[in-house]
């Protein structure tokens, strides 16, 4: 059989928990999130939906990250990069910023 380049698919376990909103400082927010074991990276989605991401969408290796977000309801959730193939989201948390 000839070997394939495929990634595997990512293990269950790469899945970040506990994402939470770590402050907001008028419209600077900070995520933080607890790391996953042998993650490579971690992209953050945030949208102004649940599961969307037309606000943000960026990648980070560490397991926080500071933004200057619109003002409103946004939604934002994280997912690691294991293996070479992007994990399952993590818990969406909703976060508001003033106008």
């Amino acid at each position: 059989p000839t070997a394939t380049s495929q990634p595997q698919p990512a293990p269950a376990s790469c899945v970040p928990a506990n994402l939470r909103v770590g402050s907001i400082q008028g419209s600077v927010v900070t995520l933080q999130w607890n790391a996953v074991s042998g993650a490579s990276e971690y992209v953050i989605l945030v949208g102004s939906a649940p599961s969307s991401s037309d606000r943000l969408s960026t990648n980070t290796s560490n397991t926080s990250y500071t933004w200057t977000a619109s003002p409103g309801r946004q939604y934002a959730r994280v997912q690691a990069k294991c293996g070479g193939s992007w994990g399952s989201s993590s818990n969406e948390v909703e976060f508001t910023v003033a106008g």
